[in-house]
């Protein structure tokens, strides 16, 4: 048991995954950021045009509570789903039945987004990006860790990014924790980026603070 110690996310995750305990976590987290960024959004007006992105297990995107859940979130908050985003990794597809179709299907009906993330790892099917209405791709952060030294993984981040742009979908860097990571990100090609460089996880009242004094990161 926890001796108030940190429990990184890639073990507790794991576990609430398998015993369904990441549904009631999920609910809890969706309820809370539609209604502190609504708020964020009708109080200052550098967060108008805030996005959110909310990752998914399979577990949750199969839920068929899930999508009700948020369209009503959504709506009670005042919070555009154009601004909302979510997330899922290849392993969510591996299991690529009628309720995955569904789900999506209810997806496309509230207007959210939809990303694939961790891109270039697991099984990478190029038909995930013919079949699934994306909004954008997020390139793993194992390419960008010694994308400065490695040819092999600058050609393959530079093709991903090309591949993006002739579909017209937005490509994000993952794992950006250096200026040097930074600089070889931009000689790839991106123009979007995530990682620690730029910030570390915030909470709630630190971010509002930033949208309250003007956020500003590395350049």
């Amino acid at each position: 048991p926890p001796q108030g110690e940190l429990i990184p996310p890639q073990v507790f995750l794991s576990i609430a995954e398998e015993t369904g305990l990441i549904i009631p976590i999920g609910v809890t987290c969706l309820r809370q950021v539609c209604e502190t960024v609504g708020q964020w959004k009708r109080k200052f007006a550098s967060a108008r045009d805030l996005s959110v992105n909310f990752n998914l297990s399979h577990r949750q995107f199969i839920d068929p509570l899930f999508w009700d859940l948020l369209s009503t979130a959504l709506g009670e908050n005042d919070f555009p789903p154009g601004d909302f985003q979510v997330e899922i990794t290849e392993n969510v597809l591996l299991d690529q039945d009628r309720s995955l179709w569904l789900q999506i299907e209810k997806l496309l009906r509230i207007g959210v987004k939809l990303a694939l993330d961790d891109f270039g790892t697991g099984y990478s099917s190029l038909s995930y990006l013919h079949d699934l209405p994306l909004n954008s791709l997020k390139i793993d952060r194992s390419f960008t860790l010694d994308l400065k030294d490695n040819p092999r993984h600058q050609t393959i981040v530079q093709s991903i990014l090309r591949l993006a742009l002739d579909l017209d979908l937005y490509a994000v860097v993952e794992g950006i924790e250096d200026r040097r990571q930074l600089d070889a990100v931009r000689e790839a090609g991106a123009r979007f980026g995530q990682g620690y460089f730029y910030a570390p996880a915030l909470t709630a009242g630190e971010f509002q603070e930033g949208l309250r004094t003007g956020l500003r990161f590395p350049q």
